[in-house]
Protein backbone atom coordinates (compact mmCIF):
# COMPACT_ATOMS: atom_id res chain seq x y z
CA UNK A 1 0.00 0.00 0.00
CA UNK A 2 1.02 3.40 -0.90
CA UNK A 3 2.07 6.00 2.00
CA UNK A 4 -0.80 8.78 0.67
CA UNK A 5 -3.29 5.91 0.98
CA UNK A 6 -2.40 4.85 4.20
CA UNK A 7 -1.91 8.51 5.08
CA UNK A 8 -5.25 9.13 3.86
CA UNK A 9 -6.83 5.99 5.46
CA UNK A 10 -5.42 7.37 8.98
CA UNK A 11 -6.46 10.28 8.61
CA UNK A 12 -10.30 9.52 7.83
CA UNK A 13 -10.39 7.14 10.55
CA UNK A 14 -9.43 10.12 12.60
CA UNK A 15 -12.00 12.32 11.44
CA UNK A 16 -14.56 9.32 11.58
CA UNK A 17 -13.06 9.57 15.74
CA UNK A 18 -13.26 13.06 15.50
CA UNK A 19 -16.97 12.73 14.43
CA UNK A 20 -17.84 9.75 16.73
CA UNK A 21 -16.21 11.69 19.67
CA UNK A 22 -18.22 14.57 18.87
CA UNK A 23 -21.32 13.02 18.56
CA UNK A 24 -20.82 11.07 22.50
CA UNK A 25 -20.23 14.42 23.03
CA UNK A 26 -23.16 16.27 21.97
CA UNK A 27 -25.34 13.15 23.02
CA UNK A 28 -23.80 13.48 26.71
CA UNK A 29 -24.52 17.32 26.51
CA UNK A 30 -27.51 16.68 25.52
CA UNK A 31 -28.52 14.51 28.23
CA UNK A 32 -26.68 16.73 30.78
CA UNK A 33 -29.29 19.52 29.69
CA UNK A 34 -32.15 17.00 29.84
CA UNK A 35 -31.21 16.00 33.51
CA UNK A 36 -30.79 19.76 34.47
CA UNK A 37 -34.31 20.48 33.18
CA UNK A 38 -35.29 17.82 34.84
CA UNK A 39 -34.10 18.58 37.87
CA UNK A 40 -34.68 21.97 37.76
CA UNK A 41 -38.52 21.01 37.27
CA UNK A 42 -38.34 19.04 40.45
CA UNK A 43 -36.72 22.07 42.02
CA UNK A 44 -39.53 24.58 41.30
CA UNK A 45 -42.10 22.07 42.39
CA UNK A 46 -40.47 21.56 45.85
CA UNK A 47 -39.65 25.68 46.10
CA UNK A 48 -43.56 25.57 45.50
CA UNK A 49 -44.63 23.18 47.94
CA UNK A 50 -42.32 24.82 49.97
CA UNK A 51 -44.10 28.00 49.88
CA UNK A 52 -47.69 26.44 50.14
CA UNK A 53 -46.47 24.41 53.39
CA UNK A 54 -45.69 28.11 54.58
CA UNK A 55 -49.11 29.65 53.92
CA UNK A 56 -50.51 27.15 55.40
CA UNK A 57 -47.87 26.94 58.58
CA UNK A 58 -48.85 31.01 59.21
CA UNK A 59 -52.29 29.71 59.34
CA UNK A 60 -52.15 27.26 61.26
CA UNK A 61 -50.19 29.24 63.65
CA UNK A 62 -52.68 32.10 63.51
CA UNK A 63 -55.30 29.70 64.66
CA UNK A 64 -53.11 27.86 66.84
CA UNK A 65 -52.65 31.75 68.71
CA UNK A 66 -56.81 32.54 67.97
CA UNK A 67 -56.89 29.06 70.36
CA UNK A 68 -54.91 29.62 72.74
CA UNK A 69 -56.65 33.46 73.46
CA UNK A 70 -60.21 31.93 73.43
CA UNK A 71 -58.93 29.33 75.68
CA UNK A 72 -57.43 31.84 78.16
CA UNK A 73 -60.85 33.65 77.92
CA UNK A 74 -62.78 30.60 78.97
CA UNK A 75 -59.61 29.76 82.27
CA UNK A 76 -60.83 33.71 83.22
CA UNK A 77 -64.30 32.96 82.55
CA UNK A 78 -64.58 30.11 84.87
CA UNK A 79 -62.27 31.65 87.04
CA UNK A 80 -64.91 34.66 87.72
CA UNK A 81 -67.93 32.23 87.79
CA UNK A 82 -66.53 30.03 90.37
CA UNK A 83 -67.46 33.07 92.45
CA UNK A 84 -71.01 33.03 91.61
CA UNK A 85 -73.75 30.17 92.28
CA UNK A 86 -76.70 29.64 90.26
CA UNK A 87 -79.99 30.57 92.18
CA UNK A 88 -83.62 30.36 91.07
CA UNK A 89 -85.38 33.09 92.04
CA UNK A 90 -88.71 33.05 94.31
CA UNK A 91 -90.67 33.55 90.87
CA UNK A 92 -89.04 30.50 89.07
CA UNK A 93 -86.29 32.61 87.23
CA UNK A 94 -82.85 31.00 87.13
CA UNK A 95 -79.69 33.10 87.28
CA UNK A 96 -76.28 33.48 89.52
CA UNK A 97 -75.54 35.76 92.02
CA UNK A 98 -72.59 35.52 94.11
CA UNK A 99 -72.23 32.94 96.70
CA UNK A 100 -72.37 34.92 100.09
CA UNK A 101 -68.82 34.58 101.19
CA UNK A 102 -68.03 37.12 97.87
CA UNK A 103 -67.55 41.15 98.55
CA UNK A 104 -70.38 40.97 95.47
CA UNK A 105 -72.89 39.32 97.69
CA UNK A 106 -73.90 42.28 99.46
CA UNK A 107 -75.01 43.83 96.39
CA UNK A 108 -77.88 42.96 93.83
CA UNK A 109 -75.73 41.43 91.06
CA UNK A 110 -77.26 39.04 88.77
CA UNK A 111 -76.04 36.83 86.22
CA UNK A 112 -77.71 35.82 83.17
CA UNK A 113 -77.81 31.95 82.93
CA UNK A 114 -78.11 31.57 79.27
CA UNK A 115 -74.97 33.89 78.88
CA UNK A 116 -73.26 31.63 81.63
CA UNK A 117 -73.94 28.27 79.80
CA UNK A 118 -72.09 29.73 76.23
CA UNK A 119 -69.04 31.09 78.43
CA UNK A 120 -69.96 34.80 78.50
CA UNK A 121 -71.15 37.05 81.86
CA UNK A 122 -74.16 39.38 81.16
CA UNK A 123 -75.68 41.42 84.33
CA UNK A 124 -78.72 41.06 84.19
CA UNK A 125 -81.07 44.30 84.76
CA UNK A 126 -84.33 44.99 86.75
CA UNK A 127 -87.14 46.30 84.38
CA UNK A 128 -90.60 46.26 85.22
CA UNK A 129 -90.57 47.88 88.62
CA UNK A 130 -88.17 45.41 89.81
CA UNK A 131 -90.27 42.44 89.26
CA UNK A 132 -88.09 41.04 86.42
CA UNK A 133 -84.57 41.12 84.72
CA UNK A 134 -83.71 41.49 81.65
CA UNK A 135 -80.84 40.11 79.86
CA UNK A 136 -79.38 42.39 77.66
CA UNK A 137 -78.25 39.61 75.13
CA UNK A 138 -81.81 38.93 74.07
CA UNK A 139 -82.56 36.42 76.23
CA UNK A 140 -85.95 37.73 77.51
CA UNK A 141 -87.01 39.16 80.86
CA UNK A 142 -86.54 36.48 84.01
CA UNK A 143 -88.55 36.31 86.89
CA UNK A 144 -86.73 38.51 89.56
CA UNK A 145 -87.53 37.49 93.93
CA UNK A 146 -88.68 40.38 94.34
CA UNK A 147 -89.10 44.36 93.73
CA UNK A 148 -86.29 46.13 95.75
CA UNK A 149 -87.64 48.36 98.17
CA UNK A 150 -86.11 51.82 98.51
CA UNK A 151 -82.75 51.41 100.58
CA UNK A 152 -82.66 47.55 100.31
CA UNK A 153 -81.64 45.06 97.51
CA UNK A 154 -82.55 42.04 96.87
CA UNK A 155 -79.29 40.28 97.84
CA UNK A 156 -79.72 41.37 101.41
CA UNK A 157 -83.05 39.55 102.22
CA UNK A 158 -84.37 36.51 101.26
CA UNK A 159 -88.45 37.67 101.21
CA UNK A 160 -90.95 35.98 99.27
CA UNK A 161 -93.09 38.28 97.47
CA UNK A 162 -95.26 35.12 97.80
CA UNK A 163 -95.62 35.44 100.94
CA UNK A 164 -97.66 39.15 102.13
Amino acid sequence: MDPGTIAAAVGGAKHAIDLIRLAVEQRDELKAKEATRDANDRLLDIQQACLSLVGENAQLMKRNTDLENEVSKLKDFHTDIANYRLHQTVRGGICYRPKPDMPEAKMAVYLCANCAAKGVKTYLQPVGGGFSFQCAAGHGEIPSDKPEPYGTTQADTDFNPFDR
